[in-house]
C-alpha cells in the first residue's frame, strides 16, 4: 500500500511499451564497488558522524541517508545509518510523548518507520497526525501549514486524491504557492492525470524554472507519448543539472529519440547512460534498444 520513501519514477517492461508508475524501488546504486573512500560517500559520511557527535540527529540522518542511497550495500554505511535510526527513533518518541499533539512528530516517525519497512507502525503514526492537522484545519481554516503537511501525509499513504484536494484548497486560498502546486501535480502524475500535471508544472516553469519542474513534465510528456517534447525538457534539465548523475535522464530522453526514429541519438544516449543506470530492468531495456539501433543502422 505504501510508497517507500526512496522511490524511482517510472519502470518499463519493455522498451516498446509505456513507462508505468512505479510504486516501490531499490536505492542508487552504480553497480560497482563502493567504499567509504569514495569522495561523495566520505563527504556524506563524515558529515553523518561530525553531526551525530553533536547532537543533531535529524541532520545526521539526512547524510547518511542520502549515504545509504548512494551505497545501499556499504557495511559501514549500513551499521551508521541503523546506529542513527535507533537514536533518531528515541528523539521522535521523547518528542511525542512531551507534545502528543504536535502532528510534525508523528509525521517524522512515520516517516522513519518507512525507511526501516515497518509498514504498520508508520501508518498508525500517519493516520494519527491527519486526524490532528484535521482538528488544525477545523479550528482554522485559512491556515496554511496544516493543508501542506496533511496533503503530504496522503501522498505518502497513495492517496493522491485527498492530497490533490488539500493542495487544491490551498492554492485557493495561495494561488502562488509554488510548492504547493508543484505538489499537486506529482500527485496528478501518480494518478495517471498526465495532462494536469503538465499545466501545473508549466505554470512552476513561467514562475521559477528549476530542473525538478522540467524532469516531472517531461516524465508526463513521456508517459503520454509526446515524446519530442519530452525529449524538449529532458534536454533542459541536462543543461540546468550538468554535474548531477543524469543517466535515467539520458535513459528516457534515448528511449524519447528511439520512439521519434532519431536512431544516432537514442543509441548516444543509451550508450552514455548504460554503465549508471541503477534499475537492472532499464539496463536490459537499454541493451535491447542499442542492439536494435545498431541493427537498424547498419542496415541504413
Amino acid at each position: 500500500m505504501l510508497e517507500k520513501l526512496k522511490k524511482s519514477k517510472f519502470e518499463k517492461k519493455s522498451y516498446f511499451c509505456k513507462m508505468k508508475k512505479k510504486k516501490s524501488s531499490t536505492p542508487k546504486n552504480n553497480f560497482r564497488q563502493t567504499t567509504i573512500a569514495d569522495s561523495a560517500l566520505n563527504t556524506l559520511y563524515s558529515q553523518a558522524r561530525q553531526f551525530l557527535d553533536a547532537g543533531h540527529l535529524p541532520q545526521a540522518a539526512h547524510a547518511i541517508h542520502r549515504a545509504a542511497a548512494l551505497a545501499p550495500k556499504n557495511p559501514e554505511i549500513s551499521k551508521l545509518c541503523k546506529h542513527i535510526n535507533d537514536k533518531l527513533y528515541s528523539y521522535f518518541s521523547q518528542l511525542i510523548r512531551l507534545h502528543p499533539n504536535e502532528p510534525q512528530h508523528y509525521l517524522d516517525r512515520g516517516e522513519l518507520y518507512l525507511r526501516q519497512g515497518t509498514v504498520a507502525k508508520a501508518l498508525a503514526d500517519y493516520n494519527r497526525a491527519i486526524a490532528l492537522l484535521t482538528d488544525t484545519i477545523q479550528e482554522h481554516p485559512r491556515m496554511k501549514k496544516p493543508y501542506f503537511d496533511r496533503a503530504y501525509a496522503y501522498s505518502t499513504l497513495e492517496l493522491y486524491t485527498k492530497a490533490v484536494d488539500d493542495y487544491s484548497t490551498l492554492l485557493r486560498l495561495y494561488p502562488n504557492d509554488q510548492p504547493a502546486r508543484f505538489n499537486r501535480a506529482i500527485a496528478y502524475y501518480r494518478m495517471g492525470q498526465y495532462p494536469l500535471a503538465v499545466d501545473d508544472l508549466t505554470h512552476c516553469i513561467h514562475l521559477a524554472p528549476n530542473a525538478a519542474c522540467y524532469q516531472f513534465r517531461a516524465f508526463a510528456y513521456f508517459s503520454q507519448g509526446l515524446y519530442i517534447d519530452a525529449i524538449d525538457d529532458f534536454t533542459r534539465v541536462l543543461h540546468l543539472s550538468p554535474t548531477l548523475d543524469n543517466s535515467e535522464i539520458l535513459y528516457y530522453r534515448g528511449l524519447a529519440f528511439f520512439h521519434t526514429g532519431a536512431l544516432p541519438q537514442a543509441l548516444d544516449d543509451l550508450t552514455q547512460c548504460l554503465p549508471n543506470l541503477a534499475d537492472k530492468d532499464n539496463r536490459v531495456n537499454a541493451c535491447l534498444v542499442i542492439d536494435t539501433c545498431r541493427t537498424r543502422l547498419s542496415h541504413n
